[in-house]
């Protein structure tokens, strides 16, 4: 049994499967869609380390069932939307207990003590899915701000939402989540980073990405979120559309009350061409 990874589209009955030589005299096992588009690697998926403020995590493409279970956990107690019904999910976990459970401790005594640390990552076994993003293609909307990636790519927003997706070889992050301990290590960053090395295993290959996130209107001034110090999907090297767009309101979980409670917020648009 090959795993896949969670995600990806059907491919067309013409697809032939072949094995391909990579440097240092490996092999990976690759599907060809059609004989004019580029190969999908299926195995092995991608994997890597990365040094992160000096903590070592492993950033992976989810292919088992188990990750994606503790991935979509991470949404669920993280992220202010639901968790997604597709996408392809690349994920991190540190690698070493000791690193994890200092990290998680400084936060901890870093962090307001109240309901907050009720959440399970507090208290979850070390070598868990920590972060994840989501990546998939947005056909239910042509948001404002594609029309920067569009003139950049010299191409025409013209036609349906999925002409337009295919047209522009546009593939989404829908989704960054990082669980409450862990924040601020930069864990969001080098994920975002991470997404730019994906097109050779992901159907169909994208040929440049997209992110829109969502933040409460009162978080930061203008001039704030203008500094790319502060903008981790910035320095991860994407290029932002600098208006900011109305958003409906933000739906922040209290962990006091224990409920969902409204918070007036913007949308910015994102873009990295690969």
């Amino acid at each position: 049994m090959i795993p896949v990874s969670f995600g990806l589209r059907r491919f067309p009955k013409s697809m032939r499967l072949m094995v391909e030589s990579q440097p240092g005299g490996r092999s990976a096992l690759v599907a060809v869609p059609r004989p004019t588009a580029a190969p999908v690697q299926l195995f092995p998926a991608f994997r890597c380390r990365r040094k992160v403020h000096r903590r070592t995590i492993e950033v992976f493409l989810v292919t088992r069932d188990i990750d994606l279970v503790e991935a979509r956990e991470v949404i669920l107690r993280s992220h202010y939307l639901s968790i997604p019904s597709r996408g392809a999910y690349l994920a991190c976990r540190f690698i070493g207990a000791r690193e994890q459970l200092t990290a998680r401790k400084a936060a901890f005594e870093r962090l307001p003590k109240d309901a907050y640390t009720r959440s399970g990552d507090w208290h979850e076994p070390a070598g868990n899915v920590v972060a994840c993003v989501v990546l998939d293609r947005l056909y239910h909307g042509n948001p404002t701000g594609r029309e920067a990636l569009a003139a950049k790519m010299h191409k025409s927003l013209a036609g349906t939402r999925s002409e337009i997706v295919e047209r522009l070889g546009v593939a989404w992050i829908s989704r960054i989540a990082v669980d409450a301990p862990y924040r601020d290590l930069g864990l969001g960053e080098a994920l975002v980073r991470e997404t730019m090395n994906l097109a050779k295993w992901l159907y169909p290959s994208p040929r440049c990405l997209e992110v829109i996130t969502t933040e409460p209107a009162d978080r930061k001034t203008p001039a704030q979120l203008r500094a790319k110090g502060r903008d981790f999907v910035r320095r991860a090297g994407f290029t932002r559309v600098e208006d900011s767009y109305h958003s409906s309101p933000q739906l922040v979980l209290n962990f006091m009350t224990g409920y969902r409670e409204p918070h007036t917020a913007r949308k910015h648009y994102y873009y990295a061409i690969l």
